[in-house]
């Protein structure tokens, strides 16, 4: 029991004081300055390691009792110490050794953070040097004058004046002819305008009265456009259906031959007949439809034909394309209707000679059967199958087919040495109805030749009526010229004389104007040449201005992500969000300005493609860290024994927090520290809001405490690192938008 309270009483006696007191830094350091800087913004890169500075001493928080703990630890200790009954003195130079307490102080200083120099200051604009006087240049010394001097003298100035007095009544007498001629010119041309004026008004109502004409005339070419769509739409029509009707002959007149051609029995033949009496009622029917589509196209081109007679009437619009275009069409849809009359009606005409030849064929079976009842009028020859024939009435029967034969072939031969005289009848009818037909070919062909030559002469016409214009505007144009060429050569001759009257008055007003324009023009090119400058020099600040606002709400961005991380992340690795896509676009908002450029590649490329932590969740984090490196203090980079970890962690709950820090420079003895102080420590810069300087002390540890802190080291001195030169980007931002504005 006596020697655990010897321990417990060294203990206290010697380290319990540097705990409270000390700021501890890595044995390897020398005392270190301890200011806070300003504004908690550095230029210098965070990833170079501070030699010579330690976090500020700040003022302690009201020191809360400290007698329950200091109890409690007593009874811990006292306990512990009871059961160390083999308690061996050589236990102090152990612990003194393990806490660092043999080795000198150190007392060496180092300086303080070497800011940046201040900007440097622009200098004045030199104001223009003055103007050198003028030196008047003395008078001339004379002697005295005599009287012939004075006579001379007096003689010259009588000339001078009389010489001025009769210049001055030249000039009056200028003035007044001037005057006159001003006046003369006046009126000349005030009776210009007026005469200007009226062919003004005349103009207008001509093109008041042109624009009425073309106002009618549109209206009369618009009538024709309803009357030449419906004549279109009605003739295609028409000519739909008298093709039909023309097919329907064709089919009458093909299925009549078949029925002839055909040697097939008579009871075969009536399907044959039957198609011939349904071809023709089908051509009947069509053909009634086909007249009266006929009718009704023949009424709407004559309509058309009246609606264009009617708009040649206006001379204006006689010679227009659109009215020969429509009786270009007129003549069109009427020759396609007259064509198509004269191929039904030689369809027709062919279906006549076809239905004479069968009504002959009619009427000589007719005669046959006639004379077969007068031979056997008791017989009733095609009633049906029933009846037969005797031997008698046989043998009659093929007699007089046999005479019937013979009579036939009597006519058979007749009708060929007929044949020349029938086929040149039949030559000479068909050269008549060829000659009908090409009277009314040639009719039509005439009556199209006559239309086409009305329309020919009526665009000679025009185009002679045209051409006569034009050659009658150029004859006046010519007129005009020649009119404007004798006035323009006695306005020559009149600009001749004044110009040789006024040109002194002229040459003396042009050398005043000319030195006061010279001094004005001078004045002005300075002037301008000063705006000139100014104007670049504002839109070049314009400019930069501009860039760095980019620059600053880039700049933003990039501390608002180091600031909060990734909001949706849960946990603490999920909140670390990469930061590549902002230092891009600030690189790109800058421009890839020297300076940006430098700090970005200062910038780890962890904290690029991976991210940093947030301070916040550091701070979180330090509690874990802070806690294990508290029970493994007196524990070394060697791994000590079971004994050490089991005092080590004994300790962490003996050793309380007590930062006594003050808020000035000082200078502090890196062997002063230990791992509770330099925890302590930290953690109060963190409660301070000062990451940097918990990173230092925590910087300082060493052992196993160092190795459980170091990835939080590490992750702090990322996180210092990529503020730093976020802040200095922010600092170039913020200062080449001062620049600019200034």
């Amino acid at each position: 029991m006596e020697r655990s309270f010897k321990l417990n009483n060294y203990i206290f006696r010697n380290y319990a004081p540097r705990c409270r007191n000390c700021v501890g830094l890595r044995p390897g350091l020398r005392r270190l300055s301890t200011k806070p800087p300003a504004s908690g913004k550095e230029t210098k890169s965070a990833s170079q390691k501070p030699k010579a500075n330690v976090p500020p001493p700040a003022e302690p928080p009201p020191r809360p009792s400290r007698v329950p703990k200091l109890l409690g630890g007593l009874v811990l200790l006292s306990g512990a110490g009871a059961g160390l009954y083999w308690y061996d003195p050589s236990i102090l130079d152990w612990v003194k050794e393990q806490l660092n307490l043999t080795s000198a102080p150190s007392t060496e200083k180092v300086p303080a953070e070497i800011w940046p120099p201040p900007l440097a200051k622009k200098k004045p604009i030199d104001a223009p040097p003055s103007q050198q006087e003028i030196k008047t240049p003395a008078p001339e010394i004379t002697g005295k004058p005599n009287d012939t001097d004075l006579a001379e003298k007096r003689k010259k100035e009588q000339e001078e004046k009389d010489k001025k007095k009769l210049e001055k009544e030249q000039k009056m007498e200028a003035k007044k002819k001037s005057a006159e001629e001003e006046r003369k010119k006046h009126e000349e041309k005030k009776k210009q305008e007026e005469r200007m004026k009226d062919e003004e008004i005349k103009k207008r109502e001509e093109e008041k009265k042109q624009a009425e004409r073309t106002a009618h005339n549109s209206a009369l070419l618009k009538n024709l456009d309803g009357p030449l769509e419906d004549v279109n739409k009605i003739v295609t029509e028409a000519l739909e259906t008298q093709s039909q009707v023309l097919e329907k002959i064709k089919a009458h007149t093909q299925s009549l031959k078949r029925a002839l051609d055909d040697n097939s029995p008579i009871e075969d033949k009536d399907g044959q007949w039957q198609s011939v009496v349904e071809a023709s009622q089908a051509w009947k029917q069509i053909a009634s439809v086909s007249d009266s589509v006929v009718n009704k196209a023949r009424e709407e081109l004559g309509r058309l034909n009246s609606v264009i007679q009617e708009v040649k009437e206006n001379a204006d619009v006689k010679a227009n394309k659109v009215v020969t275009a429509a009786e270009d069409r007129l003549s069109k849809l009427t020759s396609q209707m007259d064509l198509m009359v004269e191929t039904i009606k030689k369809s027709e005409s062919e279906y006549k000679t076809t239905e004479q030849f069968t009504e002959l064929i009619e009427k000589g079976k007719m005669q046959f059967q006639r004379e077969l009842q007068s031979l056997m009028p008791d017989k009733k020859l095609g009633a049906g199958k029933g009846q037969t024939l005797s031997e008698e009435e046989l043998n009659l029967l093929i007699g007089h087919a046999h005479g019937r034969i013979e009579q036939l072939q009597l006519q058979l031969a007749e009708q060929i040495a007929m044949e020349k005289q029938r086929l040149q009848a039949a030559i000479d009818y068909q050269k008549r109805e060829d000659d009908h037909v090409a009277n009314l070919s040639m009719n039509n062909a005439l009556e199209k030749l006559q239309q086409q030559f009305a329309m020919e002469k009526e665009n000679w016409a025009t185009e002679a009526h045209e051409d006569y214009e034009k050659e009658l505007r150029h004859m006046l144009a010519m007129q005009a010229s020649a009119h404007v060429d004798n006035l323009g050569n006695k306005l020559a001759m009149q600009e001749l004389e004044l110009a040789e009257r006024f040109d002194a008055q002229l040459q003396d007003k042009i050398l005043e104007e000319r030195l006061g324009y010279k001094t004005q023009i001078a004045g002005c090119q300075a002037r301008l040449g000063g705006i000139e400058a100014a104007v670049e020099v504002q839109a070049e600040k314009g400019k930069a201005g501009q860039q760095a606002k980019k620059l600053w709400l880039a700049c933003l961005a990039l501390n608002g992500l180091i600031r909060v991380g990734n909001k949706s992340g849960e946990s603490w690795e999920e909140q670390v969000a990469p930061l590549e896509g902002k230092v891009v676009a600030i690189a790109e908002a800058s421009g890839h300005h020297p300076f940006v450029a430098t700090i970005i590649n200062t910038i780890p490329e962890a904290a690029l493609t991976r991210g940093v932590w947030t301070e916040d969740n550091l701070n979180a984090r330090f509690r874990d860290v802070s806690r294990k490196c508290r029970r493994v203090a007196l524990v070394n980079e060697s791994r000590s024994s079971l004994f050490t970890f089991f005092l080590s962690y004994v300790q962490s709950f003996f050793v309380f927090s007590n930062v006594n820090l003050k808020m000035e420079e000082t200078t502090v003895d890196p062997k002063d520290l230990d791992t509770f102080s330099i925890v302590d420590h930290a953690q109060f810069w963190l409660k301070q809001g000062n990451l940097e300087l918990a990173v230092r002390f925590m910087n300082q540890l060493e052992g196993l405490p160092r190795a459980l802190a170091s990835d939080w080291i590490r992750e702090g001195k990322l996180l210092m690192e990529t503020k730093q030169a976020a802040q200095s980007i922010t600092t170039f931002a913020s200062a080449t938008g001062l620049g600019a504005l200034f």
